[in-house]
Order: structure tokens, then sequence, then C-alpha cells
């Protein structure tokens, strides 16, 4: 999970004091490229010692806008983003090489949404999930959410649940009984185009958005309850938007491995 943004030190003390991450550089590849830790989670991490949650860099220069780029492990990218192809989607940036920590592959779906593709070297990704800072939920909003399922479901061979018969909204895993991986569903009434949206866990979801408006962010959707906790639409002053959700771990998907 990245964000190109066009001031990654700017971002790096937003996100700093939103998330409570710390940031470091990334020396290999070099480009500037910042990764984004926590240092104080809890059993996740084995103890306390840094755990990566995301990474920052630098805004390509034919990329419009800054936004959060959601990416899938593969164990084969090549293959993988032959697959995309295939199946009526499009790669944006073909597979390559980020010097020794992997291999990474940019593609939007057949419905317009971008997601990245991982291939691990030296960092398998996010080390911690469903705590303060973390990654928590993604979802998929998305202006024809059944082609996108299709796509998904013959790209990364995942199954779908309905959460409820009325609600063009259903969560997705990788098997039948595995802790849900996210949610995939229509655009609830927000304007185009089709996007990943990701979903970070704070201690507390309106500290979080006083903190967004204090750093130049904007609240797009004041915290307000749900019944899977007390959530925050928000944007970081470059207009990438994420959400935040109150946590509590132990109501929480374990996603860890």
């Amino acid at each position: 999970m990245i964000l190109p943004t066009p001031d990654v030190a700017a971002a790096s003390v937003f996100y700093g004091s939103v998330l409570g991450w710390t940031l470091r550089p990334v020396e290999d590849p070099p480009g500037g490229h910042l990764l984004a830790e926590l240092t104080e989670v809890g059993e996740l991490d084995d103890g306390g010692s840094p755990a990566a949650a995301a990474g920052l860099g630098p805004l390509p220069p034919d990329r419009g806008s800054s936004a959060w780029v959601m990416s899938f492990a593969t164990g084969d990218i090549d293959a993988t983003a032959a697959d995309v192809t295939r199946l009526g989607g499009a790669l944006l940036l073909p597979p390559s090489d980020a010097g020794t920590l992997g291999r990474l592959a940019v593609a939007a779906d057949p419905t317009g949404a971008v997601f990245g593709l991982w291939q691990a070297g030296t960092h398998t990704g996010v080390q911690v999930v469903n705590e303060p800072g973390a990654f928590s939920w993604d979802d998929l909003r998305s202006t024809d959410p059944g082609v996108a399922r299709a796509f998904y479901r013959d790209l990364f061979g995942f199954v779908f649940t309905e959460i409820a018969p009325d609600l063009d909204y259903t969560i997705y895993g990788t098997a039948e009984g595995e802790p849900p991986l996210g949610g995939i569903g229509g655009m609830f009434d927000a304007p185009g185009p089709s996007q990943w949206l990701v979903c970070f866990g704070v201690d507390d979801a309106d500290e979080a958005a006083g903190a967004t408006t204090v750093g130049g962010g904007t609240v797009r959707v004041q915290p307000h309850d749900t019944p899977y906790g007390r959530i925050a639409e928000l944007a970081d002053p470059f207009g990438a938007a994420f959400n935040v959700i109150t946590v509590d771990a132990a109501t929480m998907p374990d996603r860890s491995d």
C-alpha cells in the first residue's frame, strides 16, 4: 500500500500527526520513497519493534492526482499482470523492480479502479493490521460492482459474501470461512470514478478528524457511529482520500497472515 504524493516531506508530517507514523527513507531503490512504520503496537509485531504500515513516494509527473494505491500480493507478478489484461483490465505500470524490496506493477480493473500488484523480495508489505495507525479495511467503490467482482474473482480467486439482500455490497476473502479482506460495492451516491478506499485504525476518530483539519487536510464526512465502529472520511492536504475507524483489535478480523 503506497501513496504517490506531490510533496513527500509534507505528507510525512501530515500522516505522522494524524496516524502516528514514523517515516524513514528507503535506500534501495533510491528516489525519495519513505517507509511508514509504527513502533508502539500490539502483539502482531513481536513486541514493539518497528512494523511497516505503508509507503510514501513521489507522484509521477504524468499522473494527475494523488491517491492511495491498494496493493495485492502475488507470487508471480508477470503472470498476474498478463491475467489483468486478459480479463479486461489495463496495465498502467508494467512489472518493474523496486531494488531488492520486490517487484511492483500498477493496474486498473475494467471499471477503472486503480490497484497495485506486489511480488515480495526483502519487503513483504504491510506488517501490522487492526492497530491504531495501521491498515484496517478496504472498500472498492465501483460504478459496476458486478463486473468488478467477476474480475477480482478470476484474477485472485476471491470469494464473496453478501451482508444484506437489498444492498449491493459484498465482503471478499480468499476462501469460505477465512477472515474478510475488505468489501466491494457500488458508489453509494458518491461521484465517480471507481476507486479503492483504504481505512486506517485510530484510537479516536474524532481526534484524527481534528488533526486532519489542523494539518491542512479535509474532513469529507464527519465522524459517525456505525455497526463496525466510529468512522470518519478524510483527505490529506493533496486530496488523497482515506478513512479512519476507531479500532478494537478484539473485534476486528485477524488478517495478520
